[in-house]
């Protein structure tokens, strides 16, 4: 899909250079924003809400 997305760029005139290798990593998990779940763990921990370990 992203070089199907990126060939109609090209061919609209748009100067981009080769792709090269798309790779696509996916996990068990459903769409999240893993930063802000890390910072609320550590919010947490500093509350004495969670355990450093968890």
């Amino acid at each position: 899909m992203a070089r199907a997305l990126l060939a109609c760029a090209r061919g609209m005139g748009v100067d981009l250079p080769d792709e090269g290798d798309v790779g696509v990593i996916y996990d068990d998990s459903i769409v999240q924003d893993t930063a802000s779940e890390k910072r609320q763990d550590m919010d947490e921990v500093a509350a004495g809400l969670m355990r450093q370990e968890e």
